[in-house]
């Protein structure tokens, strides 16, 4: 099997193995809204290439992949979290320190493609209102782990509120006692 050296046009990384060709974009070709990113998330799946593509130290321009390699579903809930917030906060900075920590690590690869006659509205937005949909990927480099923390920890607080069953008794007095500054 042959492997390629890596290469960047355009902002798209190409990485070739074997017969297989991964390209995922390793920036974002413009800045998105707070309803643009929930159309992504929601309408979108998670870019297969950049997630199963070889694990090698050398094709990952934002990591090393044999000592860390990519958690597709720790991403997916991370992005699930954002998405509760931006749902359910009614803070406008909030809103805006998630679109800037979103716009800097959410790369992408794909918008999806809404049918004719169909808005931004998040309730207006299903998987049955799409006509194709995207790809993106979690450039792991670019999102701080402060951000994730933070992010995650902060979405129990609206899961409590929004949907009182998300967790079974027990597990809610564990998260509590996680939380409790003791």
């Amino acid at each position: 099997m042959s492997i390629n050296v890596p290469k960047e046009i355009n902002g798209v990384y190409y990485f070739e193995c074997g017969d297989e060709v991964y390209t995922y974009r390793t920036q974002n070709n413009k800045e998105y809204s707070n309803t643009e990113l929930k159309n992504i998330i929601i309408n979108s799946f998670a870019n297969g290439c950049y997630y199963n593509e070889p694990c090698t130290m050398w094709n990952d321009p934002d990591g090393n992949l044999v000592m860390f390699p990519r958690n597709e579903k720790s991403d997916k809930d991370f992005l699930s979290n954002a998405l509760i917030i931006l749902k359910h906060t009614k803070s406008e900075s909030k809103k805006q320190l998630i679109n800037k920590i979103l716009n800097e690590c959410l790369i992408v690869d794909e918008e999806p493609i809404l049918k004719q006659n169909i808005s931004l509205n998040e309730n207006e937005v299903h998987f049955d209102k799409v006509e194709n949909f995207g790809t993106y990927h979690i450039d792991r480099y670019k999102l701080k782990d402060i951000y994730r923390d933070a992010i995650n920890c902060s979405v129990h607080k609206y899961i409590k509120k929004y949907s009182k069953s998300h967790y079974n008794e027990n597990e809610e007095k564990e998260i509590q006692l996680l939380l409790n500054e003791e």
